[in-house]
């Protein structure tokens, strides 16, 4: 057997070398057998034969990094002329694959049970060994091939596979795919599998350069992932060698007898005579084919008076009852398979929701941590002045941080409802199926029983046991809602966790510039005592501000909300209180809305003087802010420093 090994693998990598072999298709599927893309035909490679593979790929999956690389890889050997065996090396783009981790190997041995012929399919057995370096997924296929029917040619399979270990899981396997031929030489072939790991649909365009070398461009999708794989293949063909068969020794073609003319009166004059000849079975050539339109097919003895058709015999009713009751029984046996294995999905489903829960609550209680410190260290600094640009950014977003944190809090509460009420409707569910479980254990007992028990009590077993499935399936699918449910809430708290991680990071980036803002503020030397006479600062110029409203226009025809107008008015109030001046300070994102910022602080300066704060203590300011979306306005009062100690020098 390890001869057979090595002299196949030699003759497959010798392929694209050793002239003079010739293959229909130079293409193995991606898991290492004779067939279309990832479905196998019943064909097989033949002693010494071969045929490797290989793919250049292009992998998008929504939320994950673009991935390239030069896998998947695929050998095909031939061991028999029934019998061949496969490798296979792959990264990622089947079901079930984990986005990125280490190479995965496969390998799969076939054997040809009947050849195609004509309509009537071949059959093939293959046994496949999935992912053995990380775990194993044992399946057993039987495949089924047509040759080219016209220019179409189609390839099934159907079987099992087991996964797991825990929990382990056996679930159906099947795929289809067709060939569709456009000449000798190219070909398009579509496909669809289905597995427990999940589905795949696929496509490629062949091309057969020559024939033991192909080269192919194809797509594939996965529906459960939303991705999808472009790929640029190439397939090598080693054919088998051939023995020469001896000579034939020539045949000698038959002497044909001179065709004899018919016998008849001669006619001697001009004008013409017509005869008909009846020919009888003696005087037939054996070479002319008889007109049997109204003749019999077979011998003479088919269809004569004498014979007599054969008796139809009476069915007998229990017996079509019987039946129909135990192909029931097999049908609802084949349910219940697909339920366990649906049920362990479920679980391993749950596991991983598990998982995910336990990392984001350990995240959580990380940012809770993080939040204490920063809100000590805020109390600390009660940092008097007035704050920097940056600072009061950085303000501005932890709000906006805050406000989306908000939402999804918001979000995620409605989530854990719909989660609970799911979660009652699994359990309502589970009383019910606990309900009918001790009838159905019994009628599967008895419908797995040997005994001649009556029909009656047979049906009564079938309509148990199908009450139980039933209840069964309503319950597993009451699972699935409450995971999709659990799924979407575990999303929404990883996206407020995100948010609010990014909140604390602008909360201790502000709080760094105040420390840095103290830090210069006390190492700065004294400034000098002004005149007696000290006029009012500027808006703008270095004094404290008392408070700050901001006010948020994205949009250059946004009207003022009723709450910005409540705010502008508080702080008019608030300066006419203080008998201080009132800073309008609008700040655009670019130079094109200057203009718009002048008119919209000229407005606020409107609302504030209604509120009866006089406009000759009403300052206005407009700068630019790259950072702002649209136009930001803060209004607050402010502050002039008050004169040092000691009078004018």
């Amino acid at each position: 057997m390890a001869g057979r090994l090595a002299t196949g693998f030699a003759a497959a990598l010798a392929a694209a070398l050793l002239p003079g072999m010739s293959r229909a298709s130079p293409f193995p599927t991606r898991g290492g057998e004779v067939g279309l893309l990832d479905v196998p035909t019943a064909d097989t490679a033949g002693t010494a034969g071969g045929l490797v593979g290989g793919e250049l790929r292009l992998d998008r999956t929504p939320g994950r990094p673009t991935a390239f690389g030069p896998l998947p890889l695929s050998l095909v050997f031939g061991l028999s002329d029934r019998l061949d065996g496969g490798l296979a090396m792959r990264e990622g783009g089947q079901p079930g694959d984990a986005p990125a981790s280490a190479p995965v190997f496969s390998a799969a041995t076939k054997l040809r049970l009947a050849q195609a012929s004509g309509l009537w399919p071949g059959l093939a057995a293959s046994v496949t060994l999935d992912s053995f370096n990380l775990g194993g997924v044992l399946g057993g296929r039987l495949v089924a091939s047509t040759a080219d029917i016209g220019r179409l040619r189609l390839a099934a399979y159907a079987g099992a596979e087991g996964h797991g270990p825990r929990p382990l899981a056996v679930g159906p396997t099947a795929g289809l795919a067709v060939s569709v031929i456009h000449r000798s030489d190219l070909e398009t072939v579509l496909e669809a599998t289905t597995s427990p790991r999940g589905p795949l649909v696929g496509g490629a365009f062949r091309w057969s350069v020559t024939p033991k070398v192909g080269v192919s461009l194809g797509l594939s999708w996965l529906p459960d992932v939303r991705g999808f794989r472009v790929s640029l293949g190439f397939g090598l063909a080693a054919a088998p060698a051939r023995r020469a068969r001896p000579a034939a020794a020539p045949v000698e073609a038959p002497v044909a007898a001179a065709p004899v003319g018919p016998t008849g009166p001669a006619f001697l004059d001009d004008r013409p005579h017509f005869r008909m000849r009846i020919t009888s079975a003696a005087t037939r050539p054996p070479d002319e084919h008889r007109h049997l339109q109204h003749g019999p097919f077979a011998g003479a003895s088919r269809g004569a008076a004498t014979e007599r058709p054969a008796r139809i015999a009476r069915t007998d009713p229990e017996a079509v009852r019987a039946a129909e009751l135990a192909l029931a029984a097999e049908t609802l046996e084949g349910r219940a398979v697909r339920l366990r294995s649906a049920e362990g999905a479920l679980a391993a489903r749950q596991e991983r929701q598990a998982a995910e829960s336990t990392r984001l609550d350990r995240q959580e209680r990380e940012l809770a941590r993080l939040a204490e410190r920063l809100e000590a260290r805020e109390r600390n600094l009660r940092a008097p002045g007035r704050p920097s640009p940056a600072e009061i950014a950085l303000a501005d977003t932890e709000e906006q941080l805050r406000a989306s944190a908000s939402q999804a809090s918001t979000l995620e509460a409605s989530l854990r409802e719909d989660l609970r009420r799911a979660l009652a409707r699994e359990r309502e569910l589970a009383a019910a199926e606990r309900a009918l479980e001790p009838a159905g254990t019994a009628a599967r007992k008895l419908l797995e029983g040997k005994g001649a028990e009556p029909l009656a009590a047979r049906a009564g077993a079938v309509e148990a046991r199908r009450a139980l499935l039933g209840a069964t399936e309503a319950r597993l699918a009451a699972a699935r809602d409450r995971l999709d449910v659990a799924e979407k809430g575990l999303e929404a708290r990883a996206a407020r966790l995100d948010v609010t991680r990014r909140r604390l990071a602008a909360q201790e980036e502000r709080l760094a510039a105040v420390q840095k803002r103290l830090a210069a503020r006390s190492s700065a030397p004294p400034l000098p005592a002004p005149p007696a006479a000290t006029p009012a600062p500027a808006p703008g110029a270095s004094a404290d501000m008392l408070a700050a409203a901001v006010i948020l226009l994205p949009s250059a025809d946004q009207p003022l909300a009723a709450r910005d107008r409540d705010a502008v008015a508080e702080m008019a109030r608030l300066a006419a209180k203080e008998k201080v001046e009132l800073l309008v300070w609008a700040r655009a994102q670019n130079p094109g809305l200057m203009e718009t910022a002048a008119r919209r602080a000229e407005e606020i300066k409107g609302v504030a003087a209604a509120a009866g704060l006089p406009a000759s203590r009403i300052g206005t300011r407009v700068t630019l802010r790259p950072s702002t979306e649209g136009v930001d306005v803060v209004v607050s009062p402010v502050r002039a420093p008050a004169p040092p100690a000691g009078g004018a020098r």
